[in-house]
Parts: C-alpha cells; sequence; structure tokens
C-alpha cells in the first residue's frame, strides 16, 4: 500500500479485446503437458508482498521439503525483485522447485508494465487468462480497489467496476473443476482490516460478489493488508488465505502450506499450516545473540546464520567468551532456522498433574503496577476455562477475592505461567497484598515455563515469545493480529 498515480485500466478488458499495449502472453502450458493431479492431497504453498525479504529464504525452504509442493502462488507487490537482472528470475527458480510451478499476479505497488516479467518455465501470469493446473482452475486478480472509502494508493488500482467486469470474463472462461483465485487484495470484510492510511476495510466488494456468485470457488489466495498476513478464514464455500508479510528484511516471509483433500468433491478437506521463513543473513535474528555478540562473530568472518550452524563450539566459545556447553544452543539455534524445524536439546521437566495455565492482563503503563483487569486460568485436562473480568479498574479487589477463592478449590493444582520473569504471579502477589487478601499458596508455587522451554528445544523463531512460540508449535492464534498493549488499550477506552 504505497505511492497513489493513476492506473491503466486496460488490463480489465473483457475477453477478446485487443490490445497493441499489452504485453506478450505468458508462456502457458502446452495440451497434454501437464495432468490431473490423481495423489489424494493437492499441496500449494503461497506468500505475497514480499518487498524486502530474501527470495532465496523461499527457494531455500523449497529445497529443503522431502514432499516437493505441487503449486506456488505469489499474491503480489515488488514483483520487479523477483527479475533484479537479465540472469535471475525467481519465479522460475520457485516453480523449479514445485510440481506444476508458480502463478501470480501483480500488486498495487506494481506497474502494469511487470506483467510481462510474470514469465519463465512454469511460471503463469494469471490475471490476464485463466489456467489449469492439475485439477485446479487459477484465476488472477491484481492490483487493489479504489472507492470512496479507500484511498487509490499504489500504481494499479482499480474501480469496483472494473473488478467485477474482469472477473465475470474470466471466472466465465474457466473449465470445469475448483476454482481457486489468486487475488493481491482480500474479499471486502475478510482479513481486509488495515490502518495503514487511514483504518477500514481495505478488501474488494467485487470479489466477495464473485466469489458468491461462483459456488466452485474453493480457495482464495490474498495479501495486501499487510497486519492481517498469516491467517486463514471461511467465506461462503471458499477458505480465503491472507499470506501477507510485513514489509521488511528482519520481519518473516509467512508462508501458506495449504493441504486440498478431495477437493473435487463437496466434503472435501482444506488444511493451512504456516510457516515463518526468517533471514539467514541477520545473525541478530538468533535468539539472545545482541549487537556486541554480532560484532564479535563478524569481526570472526562469521557473518550469516548457515556460518553460526557449521562453527566449532570451542571456536564459538572463544569467540564470545562464554563456556562451550553455554554457547551451544546458539549453534543449534541456527540449525533450527535453517532447517525451519524445532531441534530437541534436553528433557522437559514437565509438572504434574493437575496443571492450570495462568495468565493476567494489566494496565498498560510501563510497571504495570496500577491494576489488574482480567485474570485467565486453563484447566488441563478438562479444558476449563475460567476468566476473572473486572469491568472497571476499581473492580480489581473484587476478582482478586474471586481468583484467591479459586486457587483455594485448586489448592492441588501447579500453577503454570510464560513470561521469563514470573510476571504473572508476582503482579499478582503484589496486588493481593496491596488489598490485604491472603496470598495462596498454590499461586505462591507457580511455576514459569520460559526457561525450561528454551533449555528443552531449539525453535526456528528469532525469540521464545509466546506467541512466536505457539506458531512453532503449530498453534493457530484466533487474534493474532491483537497483542496485550493493544488489548490493554482498548480496555481502557472501552
Amino acid at each position: 500500500s504505497r505511492r497513489a498515480t493513476a492506473t491503466d485500466p486496460s488490463a480489465v478488458k473483457r475477453a477478446g479485446d485487443k490490445d497493441p499495449k499489452r504485453p506478450p502472453a505468458p508462456e502457458r502450458p502446452a495440451a497434454g503437458e501437464i495432468r490431473p493431479n490423481r495423489r489424494d492431497v493437492f499441496r500449494v504453498v503461497a506468500f505475497s508482498d514480499c518487498r524486502a525479504q530474501s527470495l532465496d529464504t523461499v527457494v531455500e525452504w523449497l529445497r529443503q521439503q522431502k514432499n516437493r509442493p505441487d503449486l506456488a502462488i505469489y499474491c503480489g507487490d515488488d514483483c520487479s525483485r523477483f527479475r533484479p537482472n537479465r540472469g535471475t528470475n525467481f519465479f522460475e527458480k520457485i516453480a523449479k522447485e514445485t510440481r506444476f510451478g508458480l502463478a501470480a499476479v501483480l500488486g498495487n505497488d506494481d506497474d502494469s508494465s511487470l506483467r510481462s516479467s510474470i514469465s519463465g518455465r512454469k511460471v503463469f501470469e494469471v490475471h490476464s487468462a485463466p489456467v489449469k493446473l492439475g485439477p485446479l482452475n487459477l484465476v488472477g486478480s491484481e492490483g487493489a480497489p479504489k472507492r470512496p472509502d479507500v484511498l487509490p494508493i499504489g500504481r494499479l488500482c482499480y474501480t469496483e467496476d472494473q473488478i467485477e467486469r474482469h472477473l465475470r470474463t474470466v471466472l466465465g472462461r474457466v473449465e470445469p473443476g475448483p476454482i481457486v483465485i489468486v487475488s493481491h487484495s482480500p474479499p471486502f470484510g475478510v482479513l481486509d482490516w488495515g490502518v495503514r492510511f487511514g483504518a477500514g476495510n481495505k478488501g474488494s466488494i467485487a470479489l466477495r460478489a464473485g466469489m458468491k456468485r461462483t459456488p466452485t470457488t474453493k480457495l482464495v489466495f490474498c495479501g495486501h493488508v499487510h497486519r492481517m498476513g498469516g491467517r486463514a478464514e471461511v467465506l461462503d464455500n471458499a477458505l480465503v488465505v491472507n499470506a501477507a508479510s510485513h514489509d521488511s528484511e528482519t520481519e518473516p516471509i509467512r508462508l501458506a502450506d495449504v493441504h486440498l483433500s478431495n477437493i473435487e468433491r463437496p466434503q472435501h478437506d482444506i488444511v493451512v499450516q504456516w510457516h515463518y521463513l526468517y533471514p539467514l543473513a541477520d545473525l541478530r535474528s538468533i535468539c539472545d545473540i545482541g549487537v556486541k555478540a554480532a560484532e564479535r562473530l563478524t569481526s570472526a568472518g562469521i557473518t550469516c546464520v548457515r556460518d553460526l550452524a557449521s562453527v566449532a563450539p570451542q571456536k564459538l566459545s572463544q569467540i564470545l567468551g562464554m563456556q562451550p556447553n553455554a554457547v551451544a544452543r546458539f549453534i543449534l539455534l541456527a540449525k533450527a532456522r535453517i532447517t525451519c524445524n524445532m531441534i530437541p536439546r534436553e528433557r522437559f521437566p514437565s509438572p504434574p498433574l493437575p496443571r492450570i495455565f495462568l495468565d493476567i492482563e494489566t494496565d498498560p503503563s510501563p510497571k504495570n503496577d496500577r491494576y489488574v483487569w482480567l485474570i485467565g486460568c486453563l484447566e488441563e485436562p478438562t479444558g476449563k476455562f475460567t476468566q476473572f473480568l473486572a469491568r472497571t479498574p476499581n473492580e480489581m479487589p473484587k476478582i482478586l477475592r474471586r481468583f484467591a477463592k479459586y486457587c483455594g478449590t485448586n489448592a492441588k493444582a501447579k500453577f503454570l505461567a510464560y513470561s521469563g520473569s514470573n510476571f504473572d504471579r508476582n503482579k499478582l502477589v503484589l496486588h493481593m497484598k496491596n488489598a490485604r487478601i491472603a496470598v495462596p499458596s498454590s499461586l505462591e508455587r507457580c511455576v514459569d515455563l520460559l526457561h525450561p522451554i528454551k533449555r528443552a528445544v531449539a525453535v526456528s523463531t528469532p525469540s521464545y515469545r509466546l506467541k512466536e512460540l505457539a506458531q512453532a508449535f503449530g498453534y493457530v492464534l484466533r487474534h493474532d493480529y491483537l497483542d496485550g498493549l493493544q488489548a490493554a488499550g482498548c480496555y481502557e477506552n472501552a
């Protein structure tokens, strides 16, 4: 979502219209070249808005896959980065690591002249014309919508009428079978809430209408709204997958790994797994390696994560001035980053049952000492979830007393929290003492899980923050765009 300029509407002309300015059609599969996939599962990987991250990261990840994907999809923006010079074609490099190839569209920050750059062996620019790859009909919709409530940010923006005419044309040309729409913009009201250039829904109304009009649409891949990337939601008969990444070289590439089973049947299954591909060049992206440590490593010739993964522990110990057993975890973290897999380190000391996971929300001030407004408890293994909510800060003593009573009822349970500093326990004890409430012994014995987990496993994420750790273990966050500070701000403004 960047610069506002006029756009060329010729890209949304109806099929058959001749346009001498339109670039040559991309390479299409010859008859019989691509046969229907007869396997039970069709695997698609998708990403979008890769504005700053290294594209080599995607190629390397694909090469490490034991079972290569059937198809790769790119949903647009900064497509010029895929063709940085005459001899390099990242579209083609990525397509080579798949069974059928790569399908892509331009984003709103791209120029229409870049359509011709989406080309090469097994590379398909699907906005200009649909293509069938395996069992899937791929239809493209490039750019972003422009209407009174959405600023026309970027080079490639279309009115909703133009988008509707384009979709009616291309959807009318597809062969029988399930449809996958590759769109830069999400459909209106689904994974499209953005705050940059004004808060609101940035998605396309025409795209949403086209999905409803075409019930054989099974999947919509999109991007554009960065803060909603890494999420998937169902709309009508289709699953919408927003694979946008934030535009910073230190941010990961969010890669959707989609497995489709029985896709041509009414009772089909679609499973989405998210991979977060972090840069391999930045040593500081390894947990607990700061600026000074990175400078020492670089001076010693260790300039990237791959170098760190192959260095001997004794040498690394000398460079960093630490014991060999202390630096060994840096090597494992580097290996985990390269392979995008967790690596076990030592046995995890699992606390005994029954267990209760504890989390609190506090005021947004730096010290968080004014009040606790929410206490959440999840009991294992029953799954019972209990909340203690102070509707106003003045109700804090009330929920503390209720929580103390809850602790008494669960006196034999082991309370578990996650912060690295016993934050939840310490804040509750502080406020209970100030309110002259007896601190339950079960709360006093609360265990902080961060450091035991760090000792037990090396993860591929740049930190052990709970949200990143959850994603590494495959947990799907319900509101991954909302952090604790934003939640506290919403509470204070309510």
